[in-house]
């Protein structure tokens, strides 16, 4: 090519722009991935609890973020008149130093436990970094002994006074085959009592699986169910009794010996299920049953279907939802008629996971924000 001021000049600019080029690309490097591997990209969740009156009116709003993966499960009130919240932490390494047979988004998790007062500051915030857990919380409740239980797929943890570890059940392959643990409570005798799956011999596909432990987590009883699909909730009815409900959404009573007494199919996805005066009660999104000793229904009540959705004290229902930009709390009637709705605003775009009636006649929401994919 022969020299001259165009052919120089077209030169010159693209000596600048290769510059440009390669000063872009550096920026990028010092910048982008650095932020890849920073705390902020890796966490994928928040935690948020929100306290709203009796009329459903925003009275607080806080935001827990430990810097990395943070999921909550369940929100209780505490004897102290503040609440606390159950969940867990997961460290989640974008460097390279997760768990070698997992990705990172699958890391192993904590069990983490957080305090907080009427008000909403948070008192403590408990991250039990010695006491693995395999996958997410399954139940978290506190005892009638100023304890609490937070269980996991194969692992049941007990706290006690001072928030030290009193026992942690630990389900291994090798004395109990396959197990999977999906619903833990305590019963009326004052031990607890937990169903799934269990296979011994890692059938396929695994037996469902009840069993209890006592107060120091010593195994008392178990059933297996070969035929059964794998049970998922459970609820203590009386008497050594329980409903059961499996992954397909069929609700089982079983007696004390462990013998099932009859079963009902068709209700729906069951959230929760109580004992009555008459029976039991049964909860759905959008409605709620009465049913007889007998498992026959004998009252349904119909409402907007809403999750998370709860019983009220006075025999109505509220649940929570996210309509447009706002958190929306619904309050129904006995009769499944609204009372009032409340919308405030969603300021993390987040998404309800569990609702409780407080002690003031108010409601407490625990929602969790999703942050993303890590980079």
């Amino acid at each position: 090519m022969k020299s001259g001021p165009l052919v120089d000049g077209f030169l010159k600019t693209h000596r600048i722009l290769e510059s440009n080029l390669f000063l872009l690309i550096f920026l990028l490097l010092i910048t982008v991935v650095p932020l890849c591997i920073s705390p902020e990209s890796i966490a994928n969740r928040d935690i948020i609890v929100e306290k709203v009156s009796a009329v459903g009116m925003e009275e607080w709003q806080v935001k827990v973020d430990s810097g990395y993966d943070d999921y909550s499960h369940s929100i209780t009130e505490s004897l102290e008149g503040g609440y606390v919240v159950g969940g867990t932490y997961m460290y989640n390494d974008a460097r390279g130093r997760c768990a070698t047979d997992k990705p990172c988004k699958y890391a192993y998790k904590y069990p983490r436990i957080i305090w907080l007062k009427h008000d909403g500051i948070v008192t403590s915030d408990i991250i039990y970094a010695s006491e693995r857990l395999d996958g997410e919380p399954v139940s978290f409740f506190p005892t009638g002994r100023e304890e609490y239980i937070i269980g996991s797929y194969w692992s049941i943890m007990k706290l006690g006074e001072g928030n030290k570890i009193i026992f942690k059940k630990t389900f291994e392959y090798k004395n109990y085959g396959s197990i999977d643990v999906f619903s833990i409570i305590e019963t009326s005798d004052g031990n607890y009592t937990f169903v799934g799956d269990r296979a011994p011999h890692n059938e396929i596909p695994s037996p469902a699986w009840i069993a209890s432990i006592n107060q120091d987590g010593d195994l008392i009883w178990e059933h297996l169910f070969p035929n059964t699909s794998w049970f998922r909730k459970v609820a203590d009815i009386g008497d050594g009794s329980y409903l059961i409900v499996d992954d397909e959404n069929r609700l089982y009573s079983m007696d004390s010996p462990g013998h099932l007494v009859w079963n009902q199919t068709g209700l729906g996805e069951i959230l929760a299920m109580r004992p009555s005066s008459g029976g039991y009660q049964i909860l759905v999104p959008g409605r709620s049953y009465d049913l007889n000793r007998e498992g026959n229904i004998t009252r349904s009540v119909t409402f907007k279907p809403i999750d998370p959705v709860i019983w009220t004290n006075d025999g109505g229902f509220a649940g929570v939802s996210i309509e447009g930009e706002n958190i929306s709390v619904t309050r129904f009637d006995q009769e499944g008629k609204v009372v009032w709705q409340q919308g405030n605003p969603n300021r993390y775009r987040a998404k309800p996971v569990s609702l409780i009636e407080t002690k003031d006649g108010g409601f407490a929401i625990l929602l969790t924000v999703d942050n993303g994919t890590p980079s």
